[in-house]
């Protein structure tokens, strides 16, 4: 118990300004903790789709040029399964250095590409994907603040109440839910350890007391 006041008195947690601050950096250091393993298991994810999914084009590849005997052909059909791919946060291919479809939702983040040489039309196909962050504190920052600044940018660009209702739901919602789960985790949880404390420390300095008061009686 005499560890605990020390360390309240050093880092005077006392203050409730000071109190809340610490409170709320561990909450920011959690989230980010949160943020950090999540991207990690999303890259590997990301690089491993990509990977089965350029093999599913490899052996369609073959099965087409076996079948058809027309690179062309094959080609085009390649081109139609690489537009038609459904992924949430969207990819961009190309076959050699022609580019046949880029519909990242993001193009500023961190770079995931994947390739591979088709043998059968000796042409390399290359998914690039995006959705993972360059910095994880722009995810902490986006968690922490219910991403009110994309919600104004997209106010400000005129989109309608429903595609922006749309992003809140979808998006925003998620993105503040680490955030929020460990804020009220931390201040809830604090509560009944700073109530616990106190009646310690009070429970220590009353017995102090009394121990002082037998002491002057015993002079």
């Amino acid at each position: 118990m005499y560890m605990i006041q020390r360390i309240v008195n050093a880092l005077k947690l006392d203050r409730p300004i000071r109190y809340y601050s610490l409170l709320y950096l561990l909450v920011i250091l959690l989230t980010y903790s949160s943020s950090y393993f999540y991207y990690q298991s999303k890259s590997y994810s990301e690089w491993t789709s990509s990977a089965s999914y350029l093999k599913l084009l490899d052996s369609f590849a073959e099965s087409c040029m076996s079948t058809q005997k027309n690179k062309d052909f094959c080609l085009s059909q390649l081109s139609l399964i690489a537009k038609k791919k459904i992924d949430r946060y969207g990819h961009q291919v190309f076959f050699d250095d022609e580019e046949i479809i880029d519909n990242r939702r993001y193009k500023d983040r961190k770079l995931i590409s994947n390739e591979i040489l088709l043998k059968s039309l000796n042409t390399r196909i290359t998914v690039i994907k995006t959705s993972i962050p360059k910095s994880i504190w722009t995810s902490v920052f986006h968690s922490a603040t219910f991403s009110i600044f994309d919600i104004i940018d997209r106010i400000n660009k005129g989109q309608t109440s429903s595609s922006i209702w749309k992003f809140v739901k979808d998006t925003a919602w998620y993105r503040s839910v680490p955030h929020f789960s460990f804020l009220i985790l931390v201040f809830f949880t604090s509560g009944f350890m700073k109530r616990s404390i106190i009646a310690q420390i009070t429970l220590v300095d009353e017995l102090e007391r009394l121990e002082y008061e037998e002491l002057d009686k015993d002079i």
